[in-house]
C-alpha cells in the first residue's frame, strides 16, 4: 500500500510515503505492517509498526482508510491498482487471503466503478502533476499564491473566486491572495462562514458548502463553495477556498476531494517557502550584523598608542555580532594621552549605533576641553539631548601625563579602575572621583582626581561584564577574582588573562555573558 505505482494498492496522496504500509498473510491470520513510513500507519486510530488484524478493523494511512472484513469472497474480476481517496465506500472493499502473490489486493465490484475509480485516479495525478509543476520551482510567497490559484481556476472551470488564508505570528488569519478568474486583486471583498473557518482550522477537515448552507435566507443566490485546510507536519498554516458562478452546478464531493488533495500538495510547498523566506531574512541579517560589526570596529582604535616607558593592551568581546561597549586612545594637543572606557546600556544594533554616535563626540570633547571632568559633563548634556528610550552610558576617562608620570581621572558610574602597585603587590580600586552615569541627570557635576605612578604600577579599566559574569550555579565571577588576577599576571598578558578566566570560570555559560572590554596600562620604566 502505497504512492508508487509499484504498490498493489495504490494511494494517490502525496502525503503517503511510496511504499507506505504491507499486509500479509501469516499462518492463518493477516498483519499489517509500517514500512517507515512519513505520517506513520494507523489501525483504529493507534500508530502501529506491526499489528495483526481482525475482522472491521480499520487501516487508516494519512486521508485513507480501509476496512478489513474476513468473510468468504465471491468470484469477481481482480485489478492490482486503483486509487484510493477519502470518498470511497471501504464496504466494497476487502482484502484477499488467497493469492501469495498479491498479499494485499482490492476487491472492486464492478467494472463500471472500476471505470470511475481509475478515471478519477487519472484526473487527480494529472491535477496534481499539473500544480506541481506549476509552484515547484517558485520561492516568492505572492508568485506562488497566484499560481495556486491559477492552477485551480484552470481545474475547477466553474469557480469564480478564490482566496489564501494564512497565520500570521499572532495566529490570526490574514488573506493573502484574493482573486477573480480574470485579474486579481481584493475584487468584492473577502466573505466566509465564520463557522466554516472554525472547522477547517480546528478539526483539519475539508467543508463544501451549497446556497442553502451559506445563507440564512433562501432567496438570496449564493454560490457553492469549498474550503480545505493547509496542513504541514501536523500544524494547520491557514486554509483555500474556492467558490463558483451563481447559477452553475454545485461542487460536489469528488471535487472537493480533489481540492483536498490540492491544499496538501500546496501547503507544502507553502510551507518551503516561508522556509526559505525565513532563510533569507536571516542571511540578510546576519550579513548585516557582519557588515555592523565592521562599521563598529572602525569606530575604535586600530592600534595601540606608542609611548616611552608605557606598554598598552586590550581585549574587546561583544556578546553579539556588535554591542554597547567602547575604548579609545586619543592623543591630545598638549602631548598627553586620554584613554576611555564605556557601556552603553542594552544590548545589540541600538546600543551599537549609540556607542558610535558618542565615541564621536567623545574624541571631539577630549580635544576640545582640557580636563577629564569637563568631558564627561560634554558628553551627559548630548547624551540627555540625544539618547531614546531610557538609555544611558557609563564611562570611565583618564589623562596619562608621562612627563610626570601622573593620571587624572574622572568616572561616570562606570567600575572604578584597578591600581596594581608593584611596590606593595596590591590592587587599590581607584573610586575618588565616581559620579552619576551619563544621560540620566541634567547639569550633574563630575569630579576628578590625580593618581602618581611608580615603576611597575598597572591600571586595569573594564566594563561590567567581567565581574557580573556568572557560572551554571548562578555565582558571579565578582572583584576578588579579579583582583587575584591583577596581581598574578604579567602586566603584557593582563587583558588576555582576566578574559580567558572570566571563560573558564562561565564555562558553558560563555555563551551568555555580557559584553567585554578591558584595557590596561603600565609604567616600565
Amino acid at each position: 500500500m502505497g504512492r508508487s505505482p509499484n504498490c498493489q494498492v495504490y494511494v494517490g496522496d502525496l502525503t503517503v510515503s511510496r511504499e507506505h504500509a504491507l499486509v500479509k498473510r501469516v499462518d492463518d491470520h493477516f498483519v499489517v505492517e509500517d514500512l517507515s513510513s512519513g505520517n506513520g500507519t494507523y489501525v483504529n486510530e493507534e500508530r502501529v509498526e506491526s499489528h495483526e488484524l481482525n475482522d472491521s478493523d480499520e487501516i487508516r494511512i494519512s486521508n485513507s482508510v480501509f476496512r478489513f472484513v474476513k468473510r468468504p469472497i465471491p468470484q469477481t474480476k481482480w485489478v492490482s491498482m486503483v486509487t484510493v481517496d477519502s470518498s470511497w465506500d471501504p464496504e466494497k472493499y476487502t482484502f484477499r487471503d488467497s493469492r501469495p502473490s498479491l498479499p494485499a489486493l482490492v476487491q472492486v465490484e464492478t467494472d463500471e466503478h472500476l471505470r470511475h475509480d481509475l478515471a478519477k485516479a487519472h484526473r487527480m495525478l494529472k491535477t496534481f502533476y499539473a500544480v506541481s509543476a506549476a509552484t515547484s520551482s517558485i520561492l516568492d510567497p505572492t508568485t506562488l499564491f497566484n499560481k495556486i490559484l491559477d492552477a485551480l481556476f484552470a481545474i475547477f472551470t466553474s469557480a469564480e473566486r478564490g482566496f489564501i488564508l494564512l497565520k500570521d505570528e499572532q495566529e490570526q488569519l490574514v488573506p493573502r491572495v484574493i482573486r477573480r478568474r480574470k485579474g486579481a486583486g481584493h475584487q468584492g471583498g473577502l466573505s466566509i462562514s465564520q463557522s466554516i473557518v472554525n472547522r477547517v482550522m480546528e478539526e483539519g477537515v475539508s467543508v463544501i458548502t451549497a446556497a442553502s448552507d451559506a445563507s440564512d435566507d433562501e432567496s438570496i443566490a449564493e454560490p457553492s463553495r469549498m474550503c480545505a485546510p493547509l496542513i504541514v507536519r501536523g500544524e494547520t498554516l491557514g486554509l483555500l477556498h474556492i467558490e463558483g458562478r451563481v447559477g452553475e452546478p454545485q461542487f460536489t464531493q469528488e471535487d472537493l476531494d480533489l481540492l483536498s488533495g490540492v491544499a496538501h500538495q500546496a501547503a507544502v510547498v507553502i510551507h518551503n517557502a516561508s522556509l526559505h523566506q525565513r532563510l533569507m531574512t536571516r542571511q540578510r541579517l546576519e550579513r548585516d550584523l557582519r557588515l555592523a560589526r565592521q562599521v563598529q570596529q572602525s569606530f575604535l582604535p586600530s592600534d595601540l598608542p606608542q609611548i616611552a616607558g608605557y606598554s598598552f593592551n586590550h581585549e574587546y568581546a561583544p556578546l553579539y555580532e556588535v554591542g554597547g561597549d567602547f575604548y579609545d586612545f586619543l592623543r591630545l594637543p598638549s602631548g598627553q594621552l586620554a584613554v576611555l572606557i564605556g557601556d552603553i546600556s542594552g544590548k545589540g544594533i541600538s546600543a551599537a549605533l549609540l556607542m558610535a554616535r558618542l565615541t564621536s563626540e567623545l574624541r571631539y570633547y577630549a580635544i576640545s576641553e582640557s580636563t577629564p571632568h569637563r568631558v564627561l559633563a560634554r558628553a551627559n548634556e548630548f547624551l540627555l539631548k540625544n539618547a531614546h528610550d531610557n538609555m544611558f552610558a557609563t564611562a570611565l576617562y583618564l589623562v596619562l601625563d608621562p612627563t610626570t608620570h601622573s593620571i587624572t581621572i574622572a568616572n561616570a558610574g562606570h567600575i572604578p579602575a584597578q591600581l596594581w602597585r608593584a611596590a606593595t603587590g596590591k590592587v587599590e580600586p581607584l573610586e575618588d572621583s565616581t559620579n552619576m552615569a551619563l544621560g540620566v541627570l541634567a547639569e550633574t557635576e563630575y569630579d576628578q582626581s590625580v593618581v602618581k605612578l611608580n615603576l611597575g604600577d598597572r591600571i586595569l579599566l573594564s566594563t561590567d561584564g567581567v565581574i557580573e559574569a556568572t557560572n551554571q550555579e548562578h555565582e558571579e565571577f565578582g572583584q576578588a577574582r579579579l583582583t587575584e588576577i591583577i596581581g598574578a599576571s604579567e602586566a603584557s598578558d593582563l587583558c588576555s588573562e582576566v578574559l580567558h578566566a572570566v571563560r573558564h570560570f562561565s564555562g558553558e555559560m560563555s555563551s551568555n555573558i555580557d559584553d567585554i572590554t578591558l584595557v590596561s596600562l603600565s609604567r616600565n620604566k
